[in-house]
Order: C-alpha cells, then structure tokens, then sequence
C-alpha cells in the first residue's frame, strides 16, 4: 500500500440527503429513490468509463463520488516531466467530475464539488479512499464552493486555465473572483450515455433538462427565501452558457430573481 500524491474530487449530490430522510419510514419510495439514483450511478460510471477508460477510481457514496487518480512520477524525473503528469491527471478527473455534474444536474440532482492535490493511499477501487488529497477536496467543497459548482484548489488553477472540452472546444472551466469551476454543460455532448454524439438532439435533451430544473428551482425560491442564493447562481450561470453556446434561445430560462 503506498502513499502517495493524487489529484481528487469530491462531488456531493445536493438533494439526495433529503430525499432519502422525507421517505426513510417508507420503504417502497425508499427503494424507488435508490432504484433512480442507482440508475444515474450507472449512467455516469458507463460514460466516464466510455470517455477516458479505467485511469481514475470512483468511489460512491450514498450521497456523493470521489474521484481520484495518482500522480504516477517520481522525484528524479525532470520538472517538465512531473507539469505533464499533472497536467494529464488533472484533466482527466475534470473531465470525470464534469460528465458526472452534467448528468446529474440535468437529470435530477445538482452538484457541488471541489477538486485537489495531496497525499492519498492508493486502494482498490472497493475501499475507502483516505489520505490529505480527499480532505483538501472535501474542504474545498465545504467552505468555498457555495453554489452548486465544482472548484478547482488554487494550486490547480494555472492548469484549469488551459482546458479546453476536445469534443466542442469550449473552455471546460469559468474564472470569475474566486477559483475556477467547472463548466459543467459544456459537457453535454457527453452526458446522454450512448456514445459521444456530434448531433444537436442528444444535445438539447440535456439542456433542456437542465433548464427545466432551473426553472422550478427558481419558482421554489420565491416562497422559500434560503433557496434564493443557489437560483440565482444556477439562473445565471444557465442563461449565460446558453448564450455562449448558441443556438439553443429557446432555453433561456425567462424568469429573474429579486
């Protein structure tokens, strides 16, 4: 067993906490929450697998994933070399944690997550990570993430900076203030679990799932006042990737947020 450097991301499925403790006395909804989210489970293990194979673990949780892949070099390697490890293992777990929060927002459930550096026991895939990396992840994810997004540490961001999503060019991470999170529906392409497909159909039905969630969550806002923070994020940050994006008007989520 060796420990050793690992970027990670933690992801937490907001909602589903809830969901499970509203029907935790009923076991027929209980077994129908787990009988959905077993199957966005599947859908998202399916396409991460299908896009960038076996070379990052997944650890699930009732209510969140772990991602984790290690940093395979070794001290007496030259400094270009240890970048373009870095560099490679970070984009794969971006890539990981974006399919995975596209599929999820836009299904059902949004997602916050953080993603770091740091020491982790490497493990098989059935036990439970440990180490410094999944701590610094799970920290980013509690205290600075805030809106359902996935954030990149700040010694990960001159690497988010270059990412680009091959499938559709767009840069795979927003900057704003703070620290780079993923663009999540720039990964659409991805996330309809039957291949990656060019065309515009599978396309749409992802956003427009999106959207939809968007929409009631805005409405929910407006007589419950602790929603209002994480709709407006969600109502913004929808609308403005579609208007990057073009050619999707139609799913402008029409509504504001006093």
């Amino acid at each position: 067993m060796e420990y050793q450097e690992n970027i990670v991301a933690y992801i937490d499925f907001l909602g589903v906490s809830s969901d499970l403790m509203s029907v935790e006395h009923d076991m027929s909804h209980l077994m129908g929450k787990k009988i959905m989210f077993d199957a966005i489970r599947n859908l998202i293990t399916d396409t991460i697998r299908e896009v960038i194979g076996d070379s990052i673990t997944l650890y699930w949780m009732s209510d969140s994933l772990i991602l984790s892949s290690p940093l395979l070099f070794s001290i007496e390697e030259p400094l270009e070399e240890k970048i373009k490890y870095i560099e490679d293992t970070f984009y794969k777990i971006s890539v990981g944690a974006g399919i995975c929060q596209c599929i999820s927002a836009c299904q059902i459930y949004f997602a916050r997550g953080g993603i770091a550096m740091g020491p982790m026991i490497s493990s098989k895939v059935s036990e439970e990570p440990f180490g410094t990396g999944l701590v610094r992840a799970t920290e980013l994810e509690k205290e600075l993430a805030d809106f359902p997004r996935i954030i990149s540490s700040a010694i990960l961001s001159p690497f988010a900076l270059k990412l680009k999503n091959p499938i559709n060019d767009m840069k795979m991470y927003v900057f704003d203030i703070n620290l780079p999170f993923i663009d999540y529906l720039s990964f659409a392409e991805y996330a309809h679990g039957e291949g990656v497909d060019r065309g515009d159909g599978p396309v749409r039905l992802m956003l427009a799932g999106h959207a939809e969630g968007v929409h009631d969550l805005v409405i929910k806002s407006k007589k419950n006042p602790t929603l209002r923070g994480k709709a407006k994020w969600l109502l913004t940050y929808h609308n403005l990737h579609i208007e990057k994006r073009g050619g999707f008007s139609d799913l402008i989520v029409d509504l504001t947020i006093d």
